[in-house]
């Protein structure tokens, strides 16, 4: 073969190799650009903050990467538990202090005239008169996991990608999954961009922390406080795709605070409120000691009746009458009697406390109305039987062995 041939036939193959090279660098290239593209993207997003038309998060804050702590409640034991009982009140079962020396309660009834709606809360209170903490029971919300407005979300390969809809997982992973690395899988990658996503959604705004307990499986958001001695911190418990919202927020000074805290939340159970609930525990009710209907424990029988038909203002027409003719029973009518005022237009005058506490414009009302009162006051007295004050406790025993009621030292009213 002529030497001119071998070369033009090593020339060639000389091109092909070179052909051969460029095709394998080309492809080569487009497989590193196919696999590492989307790590270099979910690093823009999640590390770099630089968002795009196809992931976008608004008012994206480093907040939402990672949980303050995951915590487990270890079981509270409170001292004196047989202080404490437990009551149905609106959708709650939540345990509450009565004729308790250490603590005590009073409600939060706060009303809106528009909506024609009360939020019910609760405020625990240190034999000192410290307040410990005050707990709100939130209206019910709905756990928002799915969203459109992600071209992401949208690609086939993604969606391949994206793990089968758990929503228990979900739901813990939301408060206690660390996202930020990029040397994880695919998979991973899409979750993570989806639980961040979520926390955005589910999130609000003023929320500067959250966090997770696991053996509770509840989720938690600290809120800004206006009140530097106090947290405020949001309890969020999931029933499905429905959440269940607990607001307390409770006292950094008090010892107690983080105990009362936690055993609130370990017993604290939803179960469904009914209006027809608010006559069975009316009855329980009338079957008390009349001395424990004078305290708080009859009062706080008549707001939980109360509180399954808020309508029905008698239950706290008769709580008023009753907890007049006990004592220590100021802290309530505190918050009772400007509730009474303010949504049912009801002004009462009150022997447990200084008028001074009073608006001026209640005062008025009050002398206006106080011969309407007084008669108002006799009818339901004799609507509810309710002895006058000058009728000891006594007097009313020996009245009931005289008429052959039950002889003990202890009255129920029938």
């Amino acid at each position: 073969m002529p030497i001119c041939n071998k070369l033009l036939i090593l020339q060639y193959m000389k091109h092909i190799i070179l052909v051969t090279l460029l095709v394998f660098t080309i492809i080569c290239g487009l497989a590193v650009t196919v696999i590492g593209y989307p790590y270099y993207q979910y690093d823009q997003f999640v590390n770099k903050e630089k968002f795009s038309s196809w992931y976008f998060i608004s008012d994206f804050s480093k907040k939402l990467l990672s949980p303050s702590r995951e915590i487990e409640l270890k079981d509270v034991e409170i001292s004196n538990e047989e202080l404490w009982r437990n009551f149905h009140l609106d959708r709650i079962i939540v345990p509450l202090p009565v004729n308790n020396p250490f603590y005590s309660y009073r409600p939060i009834l706060n009303y809106d005239k528009k909506n024609n709606s009360t939020q019910v809360g609760l405020s625990y209170i240190a034999s000192s008169g410290e307040k410990i903490l005050d707990i709100y029971f939130l209206e019910t919300t709905r756990f928002n996991y799915r969203f459109y407005d992600q071209k992401l979300f949208e690609l086939p390969i993604v969606q391949k990608n994206l793990p089968a809809l758990d929503l228990d997982k979900i739901w813990s992973d939301l408060f206690s999954k660390r996202i930020g690395k990029w040397d994880i899988s695919y998979q991973d990658m899409i979750y993570n961009l989806y639980l961040l996503k979520l926390r955005s959604i589910n999130f609000p705004k003023v929320a500067k922390s959250f966090g997770y307990i696991s053996n509770l499986d509840l989720g938690f958001l600290e809120l800004e406080s206006a009140d530097k001695d106090y947290n405020n911190e949001l309890f969020l418990i999931h029933e499905g795709t429905k959440i269940n919202l607990i607001l307390i927020k409770s006292s950094r000074l008090n010892l107690d605070a983080q105990m009362i805290k936690s055993y609130l939340l370990q017993n604290i159970k939803y179960r469904e409120s009914t209006p027809r609930l608010a006559d069975i525990i009316y009855k329980e009710f009338r079957a008390l000691e009349y001395e424990e209907q004078i305290s708080n424990i009859g009062f706080t029988y008549l707001l939980s009746a109360w509180s399954h038909d808020k309508d029905r203002e008698e239950f706290l027409n008769e709580a008023i009458l009753r907890l007049e003719r006990g004592k220590y029973n100021k802290d309530i009518l505190s918050v009772l009697l400007p509730y009474m005022e303010h949504r049912y237009q009801k002004t009462y005058r009150s022997s447990q406390f200084d008028d001074v506490l009073l608006s001026n414009e209640l005062k008025l009302q009050m002398q206006i109305k106080e011969s309407e009162f007084q008669e108002e006051q006799k009818l339901l007295e004799k609507k509810f039987d309710i002895p006058e004050k000058k009728e000891t406790f006594e007097d009313r025993i020996r009245k009931a062995k005289q008429n052959k009621r039950k002889k003990s030292d202890s009255l129920f009213i029938d």
